[in-house]
């Protein structure tokens, strides 16, 4: 099964973010091609 969700809403480009900023417990990556495909949670 495959679940698709289009998301129209505009983003804002470029900005960058360290390393040190990121939080890594709130990103779940997933068993297919975890480099691509990640969630990011609130």
């Amino acid at each position: 099964m495959v679940v698709v969700r289009l998301n129209l809403k505009k983003y804002e480009k470029g900005i960058k973010v360290s390393k040190t900023d990121v939080d890594e417990s709130r990103i779940a990556s997933h068993s297919d091609i975890p480099e691509l495909n990640y969630r990011i949670y609130p």
